[in-house]
């Protein structure tokens, strides 16, 4: 598998190919309630929207007395060239779209 590679899309950063998983703690800095949250980013399984959906929303909750753990996870292994990733990627989302291309991803 090709190592992690780290890039942006729309200005965010984002992560593929990740294969050792990893919790990255966002705590309160005062007024600490005692909950806690995993946020876990989407992306499809290729990809870790980590900006957008993981450490935007664990700042937000931290600064409200929550304790968040961003969880950056394992992900399918994507191709080395980027833009063989590019088609990849745009495979998986338009699949999604289309109910009768979902089978093609279907894990057995």
């Amino acid at each position: 598998m090709p190592g992690e590679r780290w890039f942006r899309l729309n200005g965010m950063a984002m992560v593929r190919n990740v294969d050792q998983a990893e919790l990255t703690p966002v705590l309160p800095s005062s007024n600490a309630t005692g909950a806690a949250v995993i946020i876990a980013p989407g992306g499809g399984f290729l990809i870790g929207s980590m900006q957008s959906e993981g450490w935007a929303q664990a700042r937000w909750l931290a600064d409200r007395g929550i304790a968040a753990f961003v969880l950056k996870y394992r992900l399918e292994p994507t191709p080395e060239s980027d833009q063989e990733f590019a088609h990849a990627l745009a495979a998986r989302f338009m699949a999604a779209a289309n109910p009768a291309a979902r089978d093609a991803f279907r894990v057995p």
